[in-house]
């Protein structure tokens, strides 16, 4: 329960969201209790599937992904259709349904694969663009 406490007085709640700017995002969300869902081929091919399924159907441009064991860091424009938050929802329950239902995660006894909420840095010019770069290549 302390772990938990400290969360939330760690996490702001805040933060403005900033739709429809015209702006790209650096977006980070972890999974559940950053418990390591994707440590797999198969889980990380799941969440890449998802991913170009919801860039086309919200008119996204993906920069870049780096998939890690218990968290994701996304580098992507505004959808052309509808919200950012609304595009990461479906990328989330995409990802759930498929990862619970084929049974990856505890034969399907999984409850909740990520967190509710996420990170998300809005690029507001090419110098924070080449930074944010910069950082999935650090990482991969």
């Amino acid at each position: 329960m302390v772990e938990l406490t400290k969360y939330i007085l760690l996490m702001p709640w805040g933060l403005t969201r900033f739709h429809h700017s015209g702006q790209s995002h650096f977006v980070t969300f972890c999974c559940h209790h950053r418990h390591p869902w994707f440590t797999t081929d198969a889980s990380c091919r799941i969440f890449a599937s998802a991913l170009e399924r919801v860039r086309r159907s919200y008119g996204l441009y993906v920069y870049g992904y780096v998939v890690m064991p218990e968290h994701v860091h996304l580098l992507l424009s505004e959808p052309q259709r509808d919200t950012l938050a609304d595009a990461l929802k479906s990328l989330k329950q995409g990802v759930s349904r498929r990862l619970i239902s084929g049974g990856s995660l505890a034969s399907g006894r999984a409850e909740h694969v990520w967190e509710k909420r996420y990170y998300d840095f809005n690029i507001r010019n090419r110098a924070q663009l080449w930074r944010s770069y910069a950082i999935f290549t650090a990482i991969q």
